[in-house]
């Protein structure tokens, strides 16, 4: 078993090709230490969202890098019966973890993940949104085990929930 560091986007391509199943692609997540300048050329960043920019795209993983400015944060969701990890590669990434019952919805936790932290997260879980509430920009990979093809959207406006269909800003393929 390979247990060096994963310092470079072509690395992490070449593991997550490499590496099936829950327990190969948590090995993985577990290796990821990219510095930021070797994630420069794949930041995006945006004014009204945070942004997503995939990185690695297969029916069995998907890798998203996700560039967050001060003060934004996702609708509640989740990922459609799908399994995922969370690499904080810089700053502070708010999760909110919520419960549905009869369309009625309630937080049951919160976290703030930190630089390198690392969350696992299954819709067993419940819903959840995330959110930058630090000063200070983030950047998160996300993985995803399964191609994350549509989403369950909460719109709290309404109190229904939406199908949504995954948008990128700018895919490194």
């Amino acid at each position: 078993m390979n247990n060096s560091k994963i310092t470079t986007v072509a690395q992490l391509r070449e593991a997550l090709s490499r590496s099936p199943g829950q327990s190969g692609y948590s090995a993985v997540v577990d290796r990821v230490d990219i510095p930021l300048e070797a994630l420069e050329p794949y930041l995006h960043w945006k004014k009204e969202d945070h942004s997503r920019v995939s990185l690695y795209d297969s029916e069995a993983i998907e890798a998203v890098l996700t560039c967050w400015e001060p003060g934004q944060g996702s609708a509640i969701h989740n990922y459609d019966f799908k399994q995922g990890w969370v690499v904080v590669i810089q700053g502070e990434l708010y999760l909110e973890l919520y419960h549905i019952h009869n369309k009625k919805v309630s937080e049951v936790s919160e976290l703030s993940l930190h630089d390198r932290d690392v969350f696992y997260l299954n819709d067993g879980m419940g819903f959840h949104r995330f959110s930058n509430s630090s000063p200070r920009r983030t950047i998160a990979l996300f993985l995803y085990a399964g191609k994350v093809d549509k989403w369950s959207v909460y719109d709290e406006d309404s109190g229904v929930f939406k199908t949504e269909i995954p948008n990128y800003d700018n895919a490194h393929s």
